[in-house]
């Protein structure tokens, strides 16, 4: 998924210092949903708020019984 930039735009390595007083942008929806459908307690359940709902966003998006 995505689209391929590497034919239009050139890779250059930066130093963090270079990034000073400008803005960046950062994609990292991808990572977020894998880190939150991953967590767990340490018996393997998944994670849940203070109601019980899971709070795994992967678990949330396939079980019609949650509440939005």
């Amino acid at each position: 998924m995505g689209v391929s930039l590497t034919p239009i735009v050139l890779k250059q390595d930066l130093a963090l210092e270079d990034l000073r007083e400008k803005r960046v942008a950062v994609d990292a929806n991808g990572e977020l949903y894998q880190f939150l459908a991953l967590i767990r307690l340490r018996n393997g359940t998944p994670l849940k708020d203070s109601r019980g709902r899971i709070t795994s966003k992967a678990t949330a998006s396939t079980d019609p019984a949650r509440d939005p």
